[in-house]
């Protein structure tokens, strides 16, 4: 019998070629034969001009999808901090909702979107619509490219919550903060405790700079020079100067009523015993009179937070017993400032010198400068009774 030679037999092993990384696009296939052309509902075409084909597509590979660790880093802290920190609180907040409701929230479908919207517009007390705009934007951008939710009828929903509550959408502006304000709450602070150190130079240092509470926090120990009669700041960047350039010293000049180089050197030279001597100049307190953990890191939590500086700025309004009509906010300190300098005779380009305002901003002279003497004037104050009656 004649045997059929046998098969070779080949030992090799198995190779994966790996994901394709070139199917960046996916074309329709077309009737018949011929080129296979990229087309969709966004593609023009002008007069004898063709669309591109399928096989003038360059071949990815993995390497143009990827990006290094320290990328990825600076990727996740883009933005600036206070949007950030922000956005995120809004995404937890979004997918302990969806959680609850056993929804998906990323990517989220229309009606989750609509539905969310509508959960924040039943909120107590009631969230402002720009507020909630804010918040939706920010989960808007989270989903991913391509599978976002459609917006339009979330926004007319919005639209509607505006005009049920005319209140939520009237924007107030917070009542300055002047001088006779600061020095009320500089006189209710106990300076000779840590937290009120460091809360009678925060005051002091923030009227006299006109600051934003965003830069109280970014003022560092090595970068604030102390004169005989000066607290020179040398802030590393501002909203209108965030690369920095531009912007220049800032110098406090000393004053009898404020005294800033005494008081920020008070809380210098206690920083100092603990061992304290870079960094950021203001810092979380305990109750105890101490620096928490937080504080004593060398990483950007260690900075007393912006949030933090406002609540500050209420309590020590709030011990002092200075009311004003409407909240009081960190804001009010800038707008009081300002006030006040325009009130002596300081306007244009020294005014927007002292709060770092653009060149061409009208913003300090239409907003943060608010005369109060028509707000506490009573209007019958010239009205008399007659004689005999």
């Amino acid at each position: 019998m004649t045997r059929e030679p046998a098969a070779d037999v080949v030992d090799a092993e198995l190779v994966d070629d790996g994901p394709d990384w070139s199917a960046a696009l996916v074309p329709a296939r077309p009737r018949g034969h011929g080129p296979r052309y990229l087309v969709d509902r966004h593609t023009v075409l002008g007069p004898g001009e063709m669309p591109p084909t399928m096989e003038e597509l360059p071949r990815y590979s993995e390497a143009d999808f990827r990006i290094s660790a320290d990328t990825a880093q600076r990727r996740a802290r883009a933005g600036a901090d206070n949007t950030r920190i922000n956005r995120d609180a809004t995404i937890r907040r979004f997918e302990a909702w969806c959680a609850g409701e056993g929804r998906v929230a990323r990517p989220c479908t229309d009606a989750t979107y609509l539905e969310y919207a509508g959960h924040l517009m039943r909120r107590q007390p009631r969230l402002k619509p720009d507020t909630i705009g804010i918040y939706l934007g920010h989960l808007w951008r989270w989903q991913p490219a391509g599978l976002r939710p459609d917006r339009l009828e979330t926004l007319e929903l919005l639209e509607t919550y505006r005009r049920e509550n005319p209140r939520a959408s009237r924007k107030r502006q917070a009542p300055a903060l002047r001088l006779p304000d600061v020095l009320a709450m500089l006189a209710a602070v106990d300076e000779t405790t840590a937290t009120g150190k460091r809360d009678a130079a925060l005051l002091a240092v923030m009227y006299l700079m006109l600051a934003r509470r965003s830069e109280i926090p970014d003022i560092d120990l090595e970068y604030t020079q102390l004169l005989h009669d000066q607290v020179v700041i040398d802030l590393a960047a501002d909203k209108n100067h965030q690369s920095g350039e531009g912007l220049e010293l800032i110098r406090l000049h000393d004053r009898p009523d404020l005294r800033p180089v005494r008081r920020v050197r008070a809380w210098r030279d206690w920083l100092k015993g603990q061992g304290v001597i870079a960094g950021p100049l203001f810092r979380q307190l305990s109750t105890g009179d101490r620096l928490t953990a937080r504080a004593l890191s060398a990483g950007p939590q260690a900075r007393l937070s912006p949030a933090a500086v406002g609540e500050r700025i209420q309590v020590l309004a709030e011990r002092a017993g200075v009311s004003k009509p409407a909240k009081i906010t960190s804001q009010g300190i800038r707008a009081g400032g300002a006030t006040d300098l325009a009130e002596a005779g300081a306007g244009g380009r020294a005014l927007r010198r002292a709060g770092r305002w653009r060149e061409t901003s009208t913003v300090p002279e239409n907003v943060y400068v608010r005369p109060i003497e028509d707000d506490e004037a009573d209007p019958f104050a010239s009205v008399f009774p007659r004689a005999g009656q």
